[in-house]
């Protein structure tokens, strides 16, 4: 019995200790952002950036935003609030440094007042190329986009029409863009004040994701109609408002943001000037004399003959002989018509005995 509670004890240690790990990791990778009930101001972004700054300087990882907004009706205040606290969220992370396609939104079902941001790999968002600068549409100052009535979601007839007018960016003082984002007078103020920013945020990511760098805009909710007061309906007061501007502190962040990045060059190695030449007499030619290859390689056949016959009165006494020899022979060394030579010889001689000739003794 004592063992099997035991085991029961190990049994539930493990499970708790598996349970604390998952924690801890879901924590490193995790985040939850409050916020005051009914409100989508911030109760602290310090949480917020220590988490973007852990994690950004790895560009493969990516930060996916998930609010509560699921089940929830669009044109709901509670709705419209939950939107609002992504698309801070959305601009936080953005001013942090971070691009925009590595940032996502999804929706998620919650009772919870927290958006919630993971940092996981495998995020890219399309972003599109923000057009060329035209001359014909430096004239384009503001260009208004519509909305249907108690919705955030804008409506226009064709994306040129925006491409058109941020094809004027940067010609002129076009460093930035602001928002206006309007409402008609219909409503809750505070609802359409929600609305307004709402719209406005929405176009801001309208702008981004069209490739209009999140530093060049400024929002600014505007929750006022043509006709204040009176309760009527507008649908040109559905709007934002966007609006080329002046704004020198924008320009001044975009200058060192947009610095070009200076490649550093290899060091430049002054040349090594050349020695100076030093001119050279010229040496008098020795002329040799050309030596005959067919001498030094030719092996030479030597035949050699001789022969003595002594004359007067040497020849009562002395003999006559004859001598010859045959060998062969090199050249070994030749220069300037001297040369030596080795020569092998073979030498044979001969000789003849003269006798007197006496008169014959007369025998009678």
């Amino acid at each position: 019995m004592n063992r099997k509670l035991v085991c029961l004890g190990s049994l539930v240690f493990f499970s708790l200790t598996l349970g604390l790990q998952s924690h801890l990791y879901a924590a490193d990778n995790e985040v939850g952002i409050p916020f005051s009930p009914k409100s989508y101001e911030m109760t602290s972004e310090s949480s917020l950036i220590d988490f973007i700054e852990s994690h950004k300087a790895d560009e493969k990882i990516g930060f996916e935003i998930s609010d509560r907004s699921a089940n929830l009706k669009t044109s709901s205040l509670e709705y419209i609030t939950e939107k609002n606290r992504t698309l801070r969220v959305y601009q936080t992370i953005l001013k942090s440094g971070v691009k925009p396609s590595r940032i996502s939104i999804s929706t998620a079902s919650s009772k919870s007042n927290n958006v919630s941001i993971f940092a996981k790999e495998g995020i890219d968002s399309p972003i599109a190329q923000l057009p060329a600068a035209s001359e014909s549409d430096q004239n384009e100052n503001s260009f208004k986009i519509l909305f249907d009535s108690a919705s955030a979601v804008p409506k226009f007839s064709s994306n040129d029409e925006l491409a058109k007018f941020l094809s004027g960016f940067g010609k002129g003082n076009r460093d930035a863009v602001v928002l206006e984002g309007r409402t008609d007078s219909v409503g809750n103020a505070n609802y359409n004040r929600a609305l307004a920013e709402l719209r406005a945020l929405s176009v801001f990511k309208l702008l981004v994701d069209n490739g209009l760098p999140p530093y060049r805009v400024d929002t600014k909710a505007v929750a006022q109609s043509s006709n204040p007061g009176k309760g009527k309906a507008s649908a040109d007061d559905r709007a934002v408002v966007v609006k080329w501007t002046e704004n020198k502190a924008i320009a001044a962040e975009a200058a060192v943001i947009e610095k070009p990045v200076e490649v550093e060059q290899p060091p430049v190695v002054a040349p090594v000037e050349p020695a100076p030449v030093v001119e050279s007499k010229p040496v008098a030619k020795v002329e040799e004399s050309p030596k005959s290859e067919s001498s030094l390689g030719t092996i030479d056949l030597v035949v050699a003959a001789g022969a003595l016959i002594p004359g007067g009165e040497l020849s009562k006494h002395a003999k006559t002989s004859a001598s010859w020899g045959l060998g062969v022979g090199k050249a070994f060394w030749a220069e300037q018509g001297r040369e030596v030579r080795g020569t092998i010889l073979y030498h044979g001689n001969a000789s003849t005995m003269v006798m007197p000739l006496s008169k014959p003794k007369n025998l009678l």
